[in-house]
Parts: structure tokens; C-alpha cells; sequence
């Protein structure tokens, strides 16, 4: 018995440890720390406070769409439309802009829309058998197109300074854009942390047929879910047009949605669902903006960007496949 205490006491010590270093945030924390030090020392200017904040303000659009498509994937499903609503909230409000010449009409149109197509894609998914990634590729299209269709194919420009406070004004010096998304982002980890609503979230992504069982309105937590991530693609679009000044139809087919994803399977969500973190679009966007710009900087082509954020995520997959395959081994 004597000779057993200290392997005790040491194999209780090292679960925690375990569990820590292995905690999905800290390994993407610590990945984004490996890759500001490998271009801090490759990339001259990478290392300077205004390309940090250069680097803030260009991934804060990503954070935000990641956000509401983190609790999309948290709840098992996919959201490959949220690229497609920004562009149509964006065609819808900027109109507004112009007339208004005010931020708050705009933003109340903006998430208008947002939720609205949210909505349309909660009630595909929720309603009917047709899985979440079929749904959306649909909707990804009809949003476009009706994005094209209201704008007459027309860019929106020279947006007024009165009305893009949201994308280009500032609060105590610190970037709006950059402050918004952090506000939204501490306000869905209240809710999801500390809510019935957050708890049945979680089980639902776990094991949906077992949440049901249990009595978890899965078919509310979906729209929801959907409802929410479309809310906050409104809000990007807002965003958006502040800073930029307005919104071009070749937004319409950019890979927004890829990063965006991206951002939330290498931040440290489990693409299958009902494992993840609420800091993981924000650390996700993060790394994804200091790759995107230590490779601007170093002068690769810009070809190979997309080729990165496929890259990641298939790390990512594989990495959350390694713990769950870990964690089962040590029951």
C-alpha cells in the first residue's frame, strides 16, 4: 500500500494536465502564438502594432459570420450559406445607407434580413429530412441570386461617413468592428454557458436521437441556431459596408463561407457537433488573419490561401478525431 501512494497521487495529477494541454482552445492558442513567431522572424513589418491592428479589423466580418455558424455546427449541422446573406443583407441595407445617411436604420434592416434567411434555412433543416449541407447550398444560390436580382447587379458605393460607424468609427480608440464582435461574442457565451437553451444546444449536436428522448426541443434548439447565425451574418453585412464604403457584387461569389468554417473547426469545434468552444471562431479567425497576412507579406501567391484554410481544416478534423479516439482508449 505504502509503494503505491506516490503512482496514485502522480496518475491523479495527470488527467489534469492531460486535459489541459489537450483542450482544444489551448492548442489553437498555442498554434496562433507558433505562427505570429514564425512570421514575426520571416516577414519584415509583420511585427508592429498597426499590422496587428490591420490584422484585427480585416478578420473581424469572418468572426462575426463564425460566431452564429459556431452554434450552428455545435448544434451537428452545416451553414454553407452564411457568405450569401451577408451579401444580401449588404445590398439591402447599403440602399438605406445612402438615403438615411444613419447607422441605425441600416443595422435594423441589415438584421432584418439576416434573421430572416436564417429563419428560411432553420425551417429547411428543422422541418423536413433534408440534411443541413443540401439545404444551405440551395439557399447559398437563391440568396445570391436575389442579392443580384435587388441590386440590378449594381455595386453599392461612397457609403456616408454617418451611417458606417459600425465598420469604420471608433470607441476609446479601440476599432468598431473589433469591439462589436467581441460584444456579440461575450453575450452568446453568457447565453449558451448559462441558459436551458445553451445546455440543450450542446446535447443536441452530442446525440440528437438521445436529446429527443430526453425531451430537448430539438427542433427548436435548429432554428434557433440558424435564426441566430443569420442574425449575425446581418450584422457582418453592416459591418461590411462601413469598412469598405459600400459592397460589390463580386462579394457574391468570394470563399467567405470557407473561412468561416474555417474558423470554427480550427479554433477548436468539432465539426460533427456537440463538442466545441465559444472562443473558437474568434481564436479561428484570428490564426486565419495572421496566415492571410504574414503570406501577403513574405509575397506568396495568393493561390496558395486557399489552399491553407482546406489545409486546416482537415487538421483540424483529423486532430478532433485523434481526442475523441484518446478519450474513448482511456475509458
Amino acid at each position: 500500500m505504502t509503494v503505491l501512494k506516490p503512482v496514485a497521487l502522480r496518475e491523479d495529477r495527470r488527467p489534469g494536465l492531460d486535459l489541459f494541454v489537450s483542450h482544444p482552445d489551448v492548442i489553437a492558442l498555442a498554434t496562433v502564438l507558433v505562427a505570429v513567431v514564425f512570421f514575426s522572424i520571416t516577414a519584415p513589418g509583420f511585427l508592429s502594432i498597426d499590422n496587428f491592428r490591420s490584422i484585427l479589423l480585416s478578420v473581424a466580418v469572418v468572426a462575426c459570420l463564425a460566431l452564429g455558424e459556431n452554434l450552428v455546427i455545435l448544434a451537428g449541422e452545416i451553414d454553407v450559406s452564411v457568405g450569401s446573406i451577408l451579401a444580401l443583407a449588404g445590398f439591402v441595407a447599403g440602399p438605406v445607407a445612402l438615403s438615411t445617411g444613419s447607422t441605425w436604420p441600416t443595422l435594423a434592416v441589415g438584421l432584418r434580413v439576416g434573421l430572416l434567411a436564417g429563419l428560411v434555412n432553420g425551417l429547411l433543416v428543422s422541418r423536413t429530412r433534408v440534411p443541413s449541407i443540401v439545404a444551405t447550398l440551395g439557399t447559398l444560390y437563391a440568396f445570391q441570386g436575389a442579392a443580384l436580382l435587388w441590386s440590378g447587379t449594381r455595386n453599392v458605393v461612397s457609403v456616408p461617413d454617418s451611417a458606417d460607424i459600425l465598420g469604420a468609427g471608433r470607441f476609446l480608440g479601440m476599432p468598431m468592428p473589433v469591439l462589436v464582435v467581441l460584444v456579440a461574442a461575450v453575450i452568446l457565451a453568457i447565453v449558451r454557458r448559462n441558459t436551458k437553451w445553451g445546455r440543450d444546444l450542446m446535447a443536441t449536436g452530442g446525440n440528437r436521437r438521445a436529446a429527443g428522448i430526453m425531451g430537448v426541443p430539438v427542433t427548436r434548439e435548429l432554428l434557433v441556431a440558424f435564426a441566430v447565425s443569420g442574425l449575425l451574418a446581418g450584422l457582418g453585412a453592416v459591418i461590411y459596408l462601413g469598412e469598405l464604403g459600400g459592397i460589390q457584387t463580386s462579394v457574391v461569389g468570394t470563399n467567405l463561407v470557407l473561412q468561416v468554417i474555417a474558423a470554427c473547426a480550427i479554433g477548436g469545434t468539432d465539426i460533427r457537433g456537440g463538442r466545441g468552444s465559444d472562443l473558437a471562431p474568434l481564436i479561428g479567425a484570428l490564426l486565419i488573419g495572421v496566415i492571410t497576412d504574414g503570406i501577403v507579406i513574405l509575397g506568396v501567391p495568393g493561390v496558395w490561401i486557399p489552399l491553407a484554410y482546406g489545409a486546416f481544416i482537415l487538421l483540424a478534423v483529423a486532430r478532433d478525431r485523434f481526442r475523441v479516439q484518446r478519450w474513448a482508449g482511456a475509458r
